[in-house]
């Protein structure tokens, strides 16, 4: 859980770099692909190691613990991604 929760904000920090660096091309477009799959990736075995934890449950529990767990890494992903695209103007 922990390595995918790192995942995700190394891949997220690697996007803004992406973004922060103003090149076009056909490059640029394969790294915006391969981190978003990463992303993605790691956002879907969050989510399933957090199931795991509370036993995979079979009922509707399993529904409130994947969404809770997909709103969460949702929100921490836009929180850093926005955090990490400011730029200081000191």
């Amino acid at each position: 859980m922990i390595i995918t929760t790192l995942g995700i904000l190394f891949v997220v920090k690697g996007i803004t770099f992406i973004e922060k660096n103003k090149r076009e091309g056909i490059l640029t477009n394969l790294m915006y692909l391969v981190f978003g799959a990463l992303l993605v990736t790691c956002v879907a075995l969050a989510t399933y190691n957090t199931w795991l934890m509370f036993d995979a449950p079979k009922d509707w529990n399993a529904a409130f613990i994947l969404g809770g767990s997909l709103i969460v890494n949702i929100s921490i992903i836009f929180s850093f991604y926005y955090y990490s695209g400011k730029t200081s103007k000191a």
